[in-house]
């Protein structure tokens, strides 16, 4: 994310060194063009098999789920965007549901908004 203010420099990092305390500075960016990332979650359970532990990230422009898988240090190992959650249009919030699946909300506006409950197939 980025303050859209007027005059706002996108191409700057958004960490910024000069706070006190150690800054940690991103570990992904969706790249250019962005793909407005706008909400995210953590999957858990072992029926996520390679995707558990995964953070599932909801992108509006980009109209798809990203799954980022990072190892004990924090480092990105690998991403992946399943086609199946690829035609739902603008995504905008992924939460985890009482049973480990994932709801994820659209922001399609006039064109229809839904919930959609996420499982693994497997």
């Amino acid at each position: 994310g980025y303050n859209p203010v007027p005059g706002y420099n996108e191409s700057v990092p958004m960490t910024d060194d000069a706070l006190p305390g150690t800054q940690i500075h991103a570990r992904w960016s969706s790249g250019d063009p962005t793909l407005a990332t706008s909400g995210g979650t953590f999957t858990h359970g072992t029926k996520w098999g390679s995707y558990n532990g995964t953070l599932a990230v909801a992108a509006l422009k980009a109209s798809r789920i990203v799954f980022l898988k990072f190892d004990a240090d924090g480092n990105l190992l690998w991403t992946h965007t399943p086609s199946e959650l690829e035609s739902y249009g603008r995504l905008r919030s992924v939460t985890v549901a009482d049973n480990d699946d994932l709801l994820i909300t659209t922001s399609n506006g006039s064109n229809g908004d839904y919930v959609l409950r996420v499982s693994p197939t497997g």
